[in-house]
C-alpha cells in the first residue's frame, strides 16, 4: 500500500527532472551548435528540443493517468501514459527525418567546423547529465512501472548514444580535418533516433489496442 501511495510523486519527481534538464540542455547545445556549426551538434540540439516536448507530454499524461475513475472513464485514465508516449515516438521519428535531409545536405556541400574544443566540451557535461537522469528515472521505473517515464527514459538512453556520436564526429573532424566526418555521424544518428521512436510507438499501441485481449479471443476461440 505504502508503494501505491509513494508512485504517483515518484512519477512527478521524475517528470519535472526531465523537463528541467532538458531546458538547460537545449539553449546550451543550439549555442554550441551556432558557435561549431555543426550539424551533428544540431541533431543533439533538435534531439534536446524533442525531448523537451516529451518531457512536457510526460507529465501532463502522468498527472492525468493519476486522476480516479469516473463516470466518463470507468476503467481509470491509466492509458494516458500510453497516449503520451506514442506522442513521445511520433516527435522523435519527425525530428530523426528532418534531420535526415539536414545531414545529406551537408554531405553533398560540406562546410568547415568552428570552435570544436567547445563543442567537445559541452556534449561531455550533457552526456553526465543525460546519464544522472537515467540512472534516476531507472529507480522510479522500478518502484512505478509508469509507461511515459520509461519512454522518457528510452529518450534519454538515446541521448547518451547521439551525444557520444556527436563527441565522435566532432574528435575525428578536429584530428583529421575530414569535414563530411559531420554529416555521416549525423545520418547514422538519425537512424539511431528512428529505431527508438519506433520502439516506443510500437509498445505504445500495443496498450492503447488492448493487445493482450487478442490472446484471450484466440485462446476462447480455440476450445
Amino acid at each position: 500500500m505504502a508503494e501505491q501511495e509513494k508512485a504517483p510523486s515518484l512519477r512527478q519527481m521524475a517528470s519535472l527532472a526531465s523537463l528541467a534538464v532538458v531546458l538547460v540542455s537545449i539553449a546550451v547545445k543550439f549555442w554550441a551548435w551556432f558557435a561549431t556549426g555543426s550539424v551533428a551538434m544540431l541533431t543533439s540540439a533538435l534531439d534536446a528540443l524533442v525531448d523537451a516536448a516529451s518531457a512536457l507530454v510526460t507529465f501532463v499524461g502522468v498527472r492525468f493517468a493519476q486522476q480516479p475513475p469516473d463516470r466518463h472513464y470507468r476503467w481509470g485514465h491509466g492509458k494516458a501514459e500510453a497516449i503520451a508516449a506514442l506522442m513521445q515516438g511520433l516527435f522523435l521519428a519527425g525530428a530523426a527525418l528532418a534531420l535526415v535531409f539536414q545531414s545529406i545536405g551537408r554531405l553533398i556541400r560540406p562546410e568547415p567546423l568552428d570552435a570544436l574544443g567547445l563543442g567537445m566540451w559541452i556534449i561531455g557535461l550533457s552526456t553526465i547529465a543525460a546519464a544522472g537522469l537515467v540512472i534516476m528515472q531507472s529507480w522510479v521505473l522500478r518502484w512505478t512501472g509508469s509507461t511515459a517515464i520509461a519512454a522518457d527514459r528510452t529518450h534519454y538512453t538515446t541521448d547518451i548514444a547521439v551525444n557520444l556520436a556527436v563527441l565522435a564526429a566532432l574528435a575525428i573532424t578536429l584530428l583529421t580535418g575530414w569535414q563530411r566526418a559531420d554529416p555521416v555521424f549525423a545520418l547514422s544518428i538519425s537512424a539511431y533516433m528512428l529505431w527508438n521512436a519506433r520502439g516506443i510507438t510500437v509498445e505504445a499501441l500495443r496498450q492503447l489496442m488492448d493487445r493482450e485481449l487478442e490472446v484471450k479471443t484466440a485462446t476462447a476461440s480455440s476450445r
